[in-house]
């Protein structure tokens, strides 16, 4: 695997699947009020944004943008104002995901779970688009065999 585009686009497709659930999980409740498997679901997506979302970041940040950067595009930078948005909006949903968890709910706590759910699922969506329709083409087209090739070996290294 000398290709870090594929590793990390592999990622994304897991990352839109694990959204879809979330949304869906979000839509449950919204329509049909709280249920332990919707919130089981949502716990779900708290621990998968907590560990793998923020290890792809993390990569992408590490590897991939500083080796993007050489050639003077300045698309990086945007993209980690986005992870930094994304970041931001993962704590605010760990928060209320753990307030009901321990029991301290509040009359808004459903309400709020729903709406930082949905508001996460449309942020990383068009975040995963982008990367996929600009940074990774721009990697594709820019990056010499060998600049790919180190990039997707410190990928894989880490790559669980």
């Amino acid at each position: 695997m000398h290709d870090p585009v594929t590793i990390l686009e592999e990622e994304h497709k897991e990352g839109l699947r694990h959204l879809t659930r979330l949304e869906n999980a979000a839509d449950s409740i919204q329509a049909n009020g709280f249920s332990a498997e919707a919130f089981e679901e949502i716990i779900d997506a708290v621990r998968w944004m907590n560990v793998d979302v923020r290890a792809h970041i993390n990569r992408e940040e590490q590897y991939l943008f500083p080796v993007l950067e050489r050639y003077g595009t300045d698309l990086p930078e945007l993209l980690r104002h986005e992870h930094r948005e994304l970041r931001s909006s993962f704590s605010q949903f760990f928060e209320i995901v753990r307030e009901i968890e321990q029991g301290r709910m509040r009359g808004s706590s459903i309400h709020e779970v729903v709406q930082i759910s949905l508001h996460i699922v449309t942020i990383m969506r068009s975040h995963i688009l982008r990367e996929n329709l600009e940074l990774f083409p721009l990697a594709k087209r820019l990056l010499t065999t060998e600049e790919l090739t180190h990039v997707a070996n410190h990928l894989a290294h880490r790559h669980h």
